[in-house]
């Protein structure tokens, strides 16, 4: 198993890593420092012993929202055209993708289920909330990214 991209998510010890199995596609994967699940024990032991640096916390730069609804949330996701489709017969448009197209296909692919019901029924998304971090780090978004989608949902 190969371990990258370690860094603190927050002051209570959570940590996003990139996990590359041996036999698999990389994914992303948030440890937590009371999880227990073979997986986080499993990343934890490829840390210690290959003395994997974690990235240091960066708390939220000042006019980033610590919090925003989930609807104010996927509207600004909805507004970032990832795929820009083609219009047919009497300008309607087909094939258009956005960001929040894009999240909606990560969620469905992944088999924790508490991240589905996170999803579709959180009512706040906090910006340091391992939820949204391992999604970014799923969807290859960094910090700046997502601090420039919580100002946007902001406006909402």
């Amino acid at each position: 198993m190969l371990v990258t991209n370690a860094r603190f998510i927050n002051v209570s010890g959570w940590y996003d890593v990139t996990v590359t199995p041996d036999d698999g596609e990389p994914f992303g994967y948030t440890v937590a420092p009371d999880d227990d699940a073979e997986t986080a024990v499993a990343i934890r032991a490829v840390v210690a012993a290959q003395a994997i640096p974690i990235a240091a916390y960066v708390a939220l730069l000042p006019g980033v929202p610590s919090r925003v609804s989930a609807a104010q949330a996927k509207l600004a996701l909805d507004a970032v055209i990832t795929f820009p489709g083609q219009e047919a017969e009497e300008g309607v448009l087909v094939g258009r993708m956005t960001l929040l197209d894009d999240l909606e296909a990560v969620i469905a692919a992944i088999p924790v289920r508490a991240v589905r019901i996170w999803f579709a029924d959180a009512n706040v998304w906090e910006r340091t909330h391992p939820y949204v971090s391992a999604l970014a780090l799923e969807m290859s978004l960094d910090d700046d990214a997502i601090d420039a989608l919580f100002i946007a949902a902001d406006r909402y």
